[in-house]
């Protein structure tokens, strides 16, 4: 039975400049991805515009975009621009450069075309980044073994033995990952052009594996099934502010206290705490949880995840655990930008806009928690930080920690304060009321300007 070739037409006319009048597309046939709902790539469209010239259109197979990727990519062949564009006569090697460049296929892409990727399971992306690795490993001692002496061989060795054993603990644990069908969400069809709005998500004080007493004043039921309706909670929240703002990209926080506590105690010490889960499976849980939550909104966005490296509850202890989801999110999704700080404050840009963040206090050195809304001795030492890092234009400072949300200005940043995923502890609940559990959002849109939103999550 013969595939119906889908008709492609754009309007070159509207667009302010030539590289965004550039249209391409993947083209999908009839036959089915089961497992994602949606149709295999058939072939890629695309329509250039050259100055003087007439628009280059064509069409490229699946067989010749997996062609140019494993010939092009540095971890493939690594063969010049040149050499690729000998295996396509049909263009100039200047009209091929520019389909590299429509395409986004640079050197450090990996050698096998979109549709590859889009069509493999979790575990056969783990098998081939770890491939991958082997092949730059090699590669690597080849060019340097002239240099190298035994004992730095052997540390090599020795590395690449770790990363075998860090992606089969990933394998293992993506096997215990089932993720439920989330029959609730609203279904969307996107393009995942970047429109330059993001959407920032902080989540912050998780606190898995803390217990709250069914005798406390206020009910705050937490275990593993109820981290899950709430997470499902803010998907279902992130699509309802697509429908008003359109964003292509976001932006997911940790602000630390992902994990309640390491044997019961805070990370300072001398401070029990009720637990329903002990040290590992506040692991399990947490990186289980945060990975079906990814999972999930990363197939409709390009998403990205920072994370500080202190908090006064779970210290390097959740920092291991971050490091663990991270490990796993960069082999499954290659192209996501995973980032654990080691630190308790640091930053990252997001557009023209420098995102700085905290937890709000640190694994032990702090003598205070910084402030639910800016206050002046605050904003000096933050303006200190600013100038040190030569962080200039608009800056955004965001911390959790005190499970309450404020939004405050000064005269050179905006001042968040973010609630807690968890909520209230029972000591908390007694001794300053009930905190309700929430996440904060925030819409940064490309003029710089930023809309916050709050979801209660019980």
């Amino acid at each position: 039975m013969g595939r119906k070739k889908k008709e492609v037409k754009v309007d070159l006319t509207v667009e302010e400049n030539f590289q965004e009048r550039n249209h391409i597309e993947e083209v999908r046939g009839i036959e089915p991805i089961e497992r994602l709902n949606i149709n295999k790539i058939d072939e890629y469209y695309f329509a250039i515009l050259i100055r003087d010239e007439e628009t280059l259109t064509g069409r490229i197979s699946r067989e010749e975009m997996d062609l140019i990727y494993r010939l092009y990519s540095s971890k493939g062949a690594n063969l010049s621009q040149t050499s690729v564009a000998r295996n396509f006569p049909q263009y100039t090697e200047n009209e091929f450069k520019k389909i590299l460049r429509a395409f986004n296929i640079k050197k450090d892409s990996l050698p096998r075309a979109p549709h590859i990727i889009e069509e493999m399971t979790n575990e056969e992306a783990v098998t081939l980044t770890l491939n991958l690795k082997k092949k730059d490993f090699l590669k690597k001692l080849d060019e340097e073994d002239s240099k190298r002496t035994k004992q730095e061989v052997k540390d090599l060795i020795k590395k690449l033995n770790k990363e075998k054993e860090k992606v089969n603990d990933i394998k293992s644990l993506l096997k215990e990952i089932e993720i439920p069908k989330f029959e609730s969400r609203v279904q969307y069809s996107f393009t995942k052009e970047d429109n330059k709005t993001a959407l920032i998500i902080p989540l912050s004080d998780l606190h898995v594996g803390a217990s709250v007493s069914k005798y406390s004043m206020y009910d705050n039921e937490y275990n593993e099934e109820e981290v899950m309706k709430r997470f499902d909670l803010i998907i279902n929240e992130i699509y309802r502010l697509h429908s008003m703002f359109d964003f292509s990209r976001i932006v997911v926080l940790n602000l630390g206290d992902s994990l309640d506590g390491y044997n019961g105690q805070t990370a300072r010490g001398g401070h029990d705490m009720p637990q329903n889960m002990d040290n590992k499976e506040q692991v399990k849980v947490f990186t289980r949880q945060m990975f079906r939550f990814f999972d999930l909104i990363n197939q409709d966005f390009t998403t990205s995840y920072y994370c500080v490296g202190e908090s006064n509850h779970d210290g390097d202890f959740g920092w291991l655990a971050n490091e663990k989801l991270a490990s796993m999110l960069e082999v499954v999704y290659p192209d996501m930008k995973v980032k654990v700080f080691d630190t308790y404050i640091n930053y990252f840009k997001v557009g023209e806009t420098t995102i700085v963040l905290s937890h709000g206090k640190d694994n032990e050195t702090m003598f205070k928690n910084l402030p639910l809304t800016i206050n002046k001795e605050t904003e000096n030492k933050i303006i200190e930080y600013l100038d040190y890092n030569n962080i200039n234009g608009n800056v955004i400072f965001i911390k959790g920690d005190l499970h309450q949300s404020a939004l405050t200005y000064s005269r050179r940043f905006t001042y968040w304060s973010v609630g807690s995923f968890f909520g209230s502890s029972q000591w908390i609940q007694t001794n300053f009321g009930n905190t309700k559990a929430c996440c904060d959002l925030g819409i940064l849109r490309k003029d710089n300007n930023f809309i916050s939103s709050r979801i209660i999550l019980n």
